[in-house]
C-alpha cells in the first residue's frame, strides 16, 4: 500500500516539477527574460511580499521534490529518481 503511495506521489511530483521548469526556460527562451529578472523577482516575492502562489511555485521547483526524494529515500533505502523506474511493490 506504501509502495502504490509513493508511487502516485513520486508522478505527480515529476510532471509537476518538470512542467514548471519547462515553462521557466520557455520564458528563458521565448519571452527573453534575464536571469536578472528571475532573481529580482524570487526575492521580491519571498522577501518583501506576502505571495503564497509564488513561493508554492519556487517549492514545486526547487527544494520540495528532494525533500520528498530523501523521505523515499528514508523509507525505501534506495534512491528512486525516476518515477517509471519505480515498483509498485
Amino acid at each position: 500500500m506504501l509502495g502504490r503511495l509513493f508511487f502516485g506521489i513520486h508522478w505527480v511530483m515529476f510532471l509537476i516539477f518538470a512542467g514548471l521548469w519547462l515553462m521557466a526556460f520557455s520564458g528563458l527562451i521565448f519571452l527573453d527574460i534575464t536571469l536578472a529578472k528571475l532573481l529580482s523577482n524570487f526575492l521580491e516575492a519571498v522577501l518583501f511580499e506576502d505571495r503564497i502562489i509564488d513561493a508554492m511555485v519556487i517549492g514545486l521547483m526547487t527544494w520540495i521534490p528532494i525533500v520528498f526524494l530523501f523521505i523515499d529515500y528514508v523509507v525505501h533505502g534506495k534512491w528512486t529518481w525516476l518515477p517509471w523506474r519505480r515498483n509498485k511493490e
